[in-house]
């Protein structure tokens, strides 16, 4: 298996664009690439399929901070989109077309180069390297997000064992519906340094 690295944030910025609207770009690009998926899927029956089984599933209260849940337009307080936004990989006239008429065929002709870390058949890790946060490089990743920290019964992580194993499929059922290759991550809001040892690095 080839492995790859997500690069820093703060990839090589060759176009000097200012740190600020950088990050106006990468969410005016996130927020496109969400409406584009949304129009195919409806993220918000994740919500109402926890709600309807009465699950007691506690959601991150990262909003403020985290940029992947802060700037979600999915619907969904569980599911979010992932990807590494790559602005920097842009030319000049295409982030023009970004800020000016930014079309679904603009989004189809640049989603790859933005989204994946590598157009190669291979895998990388959102994280520290272990299991749960290897994905496929060439893939747009969905993001099944909860804060395990406000767990506080078996039954409540019983739960959640069994959503993860639905949202996985459902994540399948995403690249079958839009012809793109996907990934499923699954987000507990416990930082690295608090996980098993047998959970942090990959053999």
């Amino acid at each position: 298996m080839n492995y790859i690295f997500v690069p820093s944030i703060n990839d090589k910025n060759t176009l000097n664009i200012p740190r600020d609207e950088l990050l106006n770009y990468r969410i005016a690009y996130k927020q496109l690439a969400e409406k584009i998926i949304s129009s195919i899927i409806n993220f918000s029956i994740i919500d109402e399929y926890i709600s309807n089984n009465n699950y007691d599933v506690p959601a991150v209260s990262d909003f403020d901070y985290n940029f992947y849940h802060k700037f979600s337009s999915l619907g969904s307080k569980y599911m979010f989109l992932r990807n590494n936004i790559h602005i920097e990989r842009l030319t000049a006239d295409e982030i023009k077309e970004l800020i000016n008429n930014p079309t679904r065929d603009f989004f189809q002709k640049t989603y790859r180069k933005v989204l994946f870390e590598s157009e190669n058949n291979s895998n990388t890790f959102f994280g520290s390297p272990r299991p749960k946060t290897e994905v496929k490089a060439n893939s747009l990743v969905f993001e099944f997000a909860y804060d395990m920290k406000k767990t506080n019964s078996m039954n409540q992580i019983n739960q959640i064992d069994a959503l993860v194993i639905e949202f996985k499929k459902f994540v399948e059922e995403i690249s079958q519906k839009i012809g793109v290759e996907t990934s499923f991550l699954e987000y507990n809001a416990i930082p690295d340094i608090f996980l098993p040892d047998n959970e942090k690095i990959i053999n």
